[in-house]
């Protein structure tokens, strides 16, 4: 299997919402194996110098918790459910919890799938990683995975239906590949570039 290689590439476009850069491509995938995580304190957020615009958070999100009290104050990614609860000063501690985060960063993406799709996971192939895209627009980076299901498009639509957190979509598409080409021209910048990498990863393969 090839190593992976750093991306430059960039995408402009018409609008620039959808433009991306290409941080990191590996179009042949990388199982979890061969992904490793290294979690520091030097990779926290920096607070923005202006007070002022670093308290507004606070405040824009108050204010959007009135008008919509089921916002959950979450990230994408929650450590707690790996039992970190903060950054630890010993190394070996600090191997230990790096470890657990790759791991999570695979085992997460099964369960989003079951949770939002409803398929079970025994479905699901293990997942690869393929890169990281980043939107122009707000330098917002997303890390991009592959994997399979064996169950039939009008199966998992009907699984679908009743998911437990189906809620947080509003339909589920099957297209083809060439209908998702013109779809993503449409999306955000870091998945329109997530679009790039699995064609990437199609032409290293050629036989998805």
């Amino acid at each position: 299997m090839a190593a992976p290689a750093p991306a430059t590439a960039s995408a402009a476009a018409a609008d620039p919402g959808t433009a991306y850069k290409l941080l990191l491509s590996c179009p042949t995938g990388l199982p979890r194996a061969r992904v490793s995580v290294k979690f520091d304190k030097i990779f926290d957020r920096i607070p923005h110098p202006d007070t002022a615009l670093e308290e507004s958070i606070s405040e824009i999100w108050n204010q959007r918790l009135e008008r919509n009290p089921s916002l959950y104050n979450g990230t994408k990614f929650r450590p707690q459910e790996i039992g970190i609860m903060g950054h630890q000063a010993d190394e070996e501690d600090l191997a230990c919890v790096s470890e657990r985060v790759s791991q999570e960063m695979f085992e997460g993406i099964i369960r989003e799938v079951v949770e939002e799709t409803g398929v079970p996971a025994s479905s699901l192939t293990d997942p690869v990683f393929i890169g990281v895209s980043r939107r122009e627009m707000n330098v917002r980076p997303t890390a991009f995975f592959f994997t399979k299901c064996g169950i039939d498009s009008s199966g998992v639509n009907e699984l679908y239906s009743r998911a437990q957190d189906g809620f947080e979509s509003t339909k589920l598409y099957a297209v083809s590949v060439d209908e998702l080409r013109g779809m993503s021209q449409r999306m955000p910048g870091c998945h329109n570039g997530g679009f790039a990498l699995y064609e990437l990863m199609r032409k290293a393969t050629k036989s998805l």
